[in-house]
This record gives structure tokens, sequence and C-alpha cells, in this order.
């Protein structure tokens, strides 16, 4: 659906993951949501069962989860972002930053 705004969630941890599902419930599918995470896996530091169950209610709600991967730079409509492909530079709507402690 093109007529989906595209969110960008900076941070895999409680917060970031948290965010992403609470905006998909309650703006139904008014956003293509992505999670920008730099480790190779959402909420790092939590128990094995609450990740798995985290990663569940993502698929659940089709939420993009990109691994592996640092923000570079975020610009008015672009946000760059650095793996092991590269930089990519992705169109955005809204940025939530919730990386860092």
């Amino acid at each position: 659906n093109n007529n989906k705004k595209k969110l960008f969630i900076i941070g895999a941890g409680p917060s970031g993951v948290e965010i992403a599902c609470k905006v998909n419930d309650i703006y139904k599918n008014k956003f293509d949501i992505s999670i920008v995470e730099r480790s190779n896996e959402i909420l790092s530091k939590n128990k094995i069962f609450n990740r798995e169950e985290a990663e569940k209610a993502l698929k659940r709600r089709n939420i993009n989860l990109i691994l592996n991967s640092t923000v570079q730079e975020v610009s008015k409509q672009k946000i760059l972002i650095l793996n092991d492909a590269g930089v990519k530079e992705l169109d955005h709507n809204f940025v939530i930053w919730t990386a860092g402690v």
C-alpha cells in the first residue's frame, strides 16, 4: 500500500519494540514500520523467551527488522543505514530514536 507512511524506529530494545507494536495497534495499517538495530538480535539483554515472544509479536504485525545495521544519518526525508552490504538510503516520513542508554 503506497499510502502508508514510512516509520523507522532506531533501537530494538524494550522501548523500540513496544513503540513499534503500539503504533501498529493504534494506527492499524497507516504505517510501514521498520526497526533498525545495530546488533544481530532484538532485546539483546533480555531472556530468550521474551525475545522469541517479541519476535512473534513483530512478525504478526508485519513490522520489518533491519538487523546488524547502524544509522549513519537522518535527514528530513532520508535515513542512511550502514551494514555489510554497504550504505542504504531509505525514504522516511517519521523516525523515532530509542537507541542508547
